[in-house]
């Protein structure tokens, strides 16, 4: 390593330097686009402070620096910035840009907390890299803390001063800004504006080129896993250029309802998740929505991709600043919200699988091209359907074409008709249909002896475990929720249970999961 002294301001070219001595207050900074090495800094008596900056997509690595006068980190425009475990004596700030993207900080393992405070201006696009895997991240805006709960069991504890609003995702090592409000840039006349910063009178730009004011902004801020639903309020997350070519340009938030501008369609962003590129963002914990409110209802675009804007459907009381009492489990989607869209959009809503499964296939079909292909899903038709009596399971004696026959013994237990489970929209994302179903059952015939009953499908004992009636001209069906309590009376008896249509079925538990473009040829 070479030897480097350094007094006042100073442009570092790639290289690994060491001993590194800072003679006179300075800012040190790299080219862009260079990789360089400290280690072994100190600093000499009477310093007043000293800069550390790492932009332009340059990565600086610090090791053993002995800081006895303020030394300030700032990580802007793609930089990085490396803390090694023997850094020590840091008595200054780590400065995230602002309106910079794609900058990262990186803690080695064994840094010392004390090295790290406080870390500030931290946003949507930056990156915290703890190099241990995380289980969990808290905040506490009280005290400016962040608590991150790794997969071993510890736990880190930092500063982390940032804007109102803002809320935090994790993946793997690494902590990103999910801030919807600070993170989420609308396009206006005088170019891209945070969504928090909008205000009423702004002009914004519209998909067709043309502009709107701004009538209202409303805001909710929530903890997904409190929500009575947690589903209907987890974000979905748009990644960078999965619609087209920079659209959206960065990655973008948005409530499961919030519809995406396609082909001259609206489409509930839930109905697009494809594994890879559009997905449910289960790891965001706490979420604020911001809704913009146009003189009427229109086509926006945030960060590039043409979104819809606010339509007030009934659901103005689910944000916090409606002036309303306020809905304590947010439904952003509204009473009887699907028929006021589909009657007041600008432009056709729609949630049918067949208008929107080959958009959704054009998408997934985008995101293999880029080598980005979905895990696949493995799935079997069999439902394994059995009764339950008494805690006791009863396999079937015979199964043929969709009959069913079993044996029950005498019990005075409830008798229940059991089966593995799946949601449609979970292996079929453009499906509406978000019920946990069982098997779809068409007849029950009960055989006692001489006594034979056949219970039909809109039979109205059959309610615990039941989904509502369905039918055609033909005929009536039922779907099981898995776990459905059949009427019958005590005794012994021959069940016969004829089921309909059957689905795929997870092996696992697919909730986080999509099908892959290949499972759903």
């Amino acid at each position: 390593m070479a030897e480097l002294i350094i007094n006042g301001n100073t442009t570092v070219a790639s290289g690994s330097y060491s001993p590194v001595s800072v003679t006179g207050g300075a800012t040190i900074s790299e080219a862009s686009g260079q990789t360089v090495t400290f280690d072994s800094v100190t600093e000499s008596p009477g310093i007043t402070g000293v800069n550390f900056d790492a932009s332009g997509g340059s990565l600086l690595t610090l090791d053993g620096v002995i800081a006895t006068a303020p030394t300030a980190l700032n990580i802007g425009d793609g930089g990085t910035i490396e803390l090694g475990s023997n850094i020590s004596g840091h008595s200054g700030v780590i400065a995230f840009s602002p309106g910079d993207t794609n900058s990262v900080l990186i803690f080695d393992p064994g840094v010392a907390n004390s090295s790290l405070d406080p870390i500030t201006l931290f946003a949507s696009g930056d990156t915290i890299d703890v190099s241990a895997p995380i289980s969990s991240v808290n905040y506490n805006p009280s005290h400016d803390q962040l608590t991150v709960n790794l997969a071993d069991g510890s736990a880190e504890i930092l500063n982390v001063v940032i804007a109102q609003n803002q809320s935090f995702s994790f993946a793997g090592n690494d902590i990103m800004a999910t801030c919807f409000a600070a993170g989420s840039r609308i396009d206006t006349s005088t170019g891209p504006v945070a969504v928090e910063d909008l205000k009423q009178g702004d002009t914004v730009l519209l998909a067709t080129g043309m502009t709107r004011p701004v009538k209202w902004i409303g805001w909710r801020h929530l903890e997904v896993r409190r929500h009575i639903d947690p589903d209907s309020v987890r974000p979905i997350r748009i990644k960078a250029h999965a619609v087209a070519e920079g659209a959206p340009r960065h990655d973008l938030l948005v409530s499961p309802d919030h519809a995406i501008f396609i082909d001259g369609k609206l489409i509930p962003a839930r109905l697009l998740r494809n594994g890879t590129t559009i997905v449910e963002a289960h790891e965001v914990e706490t979420v604020t929505y911001f809704h913009v409110e146009l003189d009427a209802h229109d086509v926006l675009l945030a960060e590039g991709l043409a979104t819809e804007s606010y339509l007030d459907t009934g659901n103005r009381a689910s944000f916090q600043n409606a002036g309303l009492p306020l809905l304590m489990h947010a439904d952003f989607d509204g009473p009887g919200g699907q028929a006021r869209r589909e009657a007041a959009s600008c432009v056709p809503l729609v949630c049918d699988a067949a208008r929107v499964e080959p958009i959704w296939r054009s998408i997934a079909q985008r995101a293999e091209a880029r080598g980005l292909i979905a895990a696949s899903v493995e799935t079997t038709d069999d439902p394994e359907l059995c009764l339950v009596a008494g805690g006791k399971r009863i396999a079937p004696l015979s199964r043929i074409d969709g009959r069913y026959t079993f044996m029950l013994p005498a019990t005075t237990a409830d008798v229940r008709l059991s089966s593995r489970t799946a949601k449609p929209s979970v292996l079929r994302p453009w499906i509406e249909d978000r019920r946990s179903l069982g098997v779809m059952v068409r007849q029950v015939m009960v055989k006692s002896g001489q006594h034979h009953e056949t219970i039909a499908m809109d039979d109205p004992r059959l309610t615990d475990g039941w989904w509502a009636a369905e039918g055609d001209s033909v005929a009536i069906w039922r779907w099981t929720a898995g776990d459905a309590v059949l009427p019958i009376k005590p005794g012994q008896a021959v069940i016969e249970v004829l089921i309909g249509d059957t689905q795929r079925y997870p092996i696992e538990s697919a909730d986080h999961a999509v099908s892959s473009l290949r499972d759903c040829a």
